[in-house]
Parts: structure tokens; C-alpha cells; sequence
């Protein structure tokens, strides 16, 4: 599995990428994806509340309905935090046929250049991560805040490569959702 992924993040251009999860990590992932030149399918059981306009302009198929036997055809699926990757109907399947299950943290720290600052913990994440971010802005001005504060790690990735960001750090409150599904260290 970890040979998979290895080859995944070395080249993640036309492979076939479900995302299971359509929040805001989800949507972060699946544009992050799509941008990287990644096969996006972007998979929930319902259709989100807001859904980002860059998803239906970019080259994203949705499903909304459940999640279908398509992300069986996937090299990679990507876990939104929240889903019990156990209920899903098609667990077995997904194990037997050896699909990588990455999280949305993971998948982004894979195309960042960026150091990481991540804060986990049961309460005051939220607090803690707020302090370091202000504290870092006044030496590295274009630091980053996301993760499960408002702003997925694969959009603030995103945004680095657009922008060819240097000499930034990212501030991420974590929760254990999140953390669920990392197959390998992140530079943290």
C-alpha cells in the first residue's frame, strides 16, 4: 500500500481520484486534485449545502446520491474528516481490491513546500491554532490557517501553488477525524 502511494504522490497527473465526503475538506480536495491534472470524482450521500462554484466549472463529476460503485475504479480515495470509512457499503470492496484511503490532511501535505504547525488535542484547538498563526504572521506575512477551522489544507495548498508562496508556514487545528486516515509522518 505505501509503494502505491508513493507512486500516487509522485504522480498523481490522469489518475482516477474519489473523494468521499463533499464538505469543505471534501470540495478543497477534489479541486486540489483537479488542478494537479487528477481524475476527480466527488462522492456523498446528499448534496452539500454550498457547493463551490469551481466544481462544477472544472472538469469534477459529482454523485450526491450515495456513493456508487465508480470509486471502485479509482487509484485513490481521499476520506472528507467525519466518515466512518467502516460503514460505507463498499468497505470490503475498497480493502479487497486495495485502494488506497488517504485523509484530506494527508493528500495535501503531499504538494506543500511548506512547513506545517499542527494543533490536535480535545479542547482549545481552535484557540491554540489562532495564537500561533497571529504570532507567525508577524514574521512569515503569508502563513496559512485551515485544516477544521473554516478552511481545508487542500484549498490553502491550492493557494501556495498558485502562488508559488515561499517563506510561509501552515497553521493547522486538527481534529482526530482527521487524523484517522495518515498512512505516512507528516512534516509537522
Amino acid at each position: 500500500m505505501i509503494n502505491k502511494i508513493n507512486i500516487l504522490k509522485n504522480n498523481i497527473k490522469d489518475k482516477k481520484i474519489a473523494i468521499l465526503g463533499s464538505g469543505i475538506s471534501g470540495q478543497g480536495a477534489a479541486i486540489l486534485s483537479n488542478h494537479l491534472g487528477a481524475n476527480v470524482l466527488l462522492s456523498d450521500i446528499k448534496k452539500p449545502k454550498n457547493i463551490d462554484s469551481d466544481i462544477s466549472k472544472k472538469n469534477i463529476t459529482t454523485e450526491f446520491n450515495g456513493h456508487t460503485k465508480r470509486i471502485l475504479q479509482s487509484d485513490l480515495i481521499i476520506l472528507s474528516p467525519g466518515i466512518c470509512f467502516e460503514s460505507i457499503d463498499l468497505y470490503g470492496e475498497i480493502n479487497k481490491k486495495g485502494i488506497p484511503v488517504v485523509s484530506e490532511i494527508e493528500f495535501a501535505s503531499w504538494f506543500t513546500k511548506l512547513n506545517i504547525v499542527g494543533v490536535t488535542g480535545s479542547n482549545g484547538k481552535s484557540t491554540v491554532a489562532n495564537i500561533i498563526y497571529n504570532l507567525l504572521l508577524t514574521k512569515y506575512p503569508n502563513s496559512m490557517l485551515g485544516g477544521n477551522i473554516g478552511i481545508s489544507f487542500s484549498s490553502n495548498v491550492l493557494y501556495e501553488i498558485k502562488n508559488n508562496l515561499e517563506n510561509a508556514i501552515h497553521v493547522l487545528e486538527i481534529s482526530s477525524f482527521q487524523l484517522e486516515k495518515i498512512s505516512h509522518s507528516i512534516r509537522l
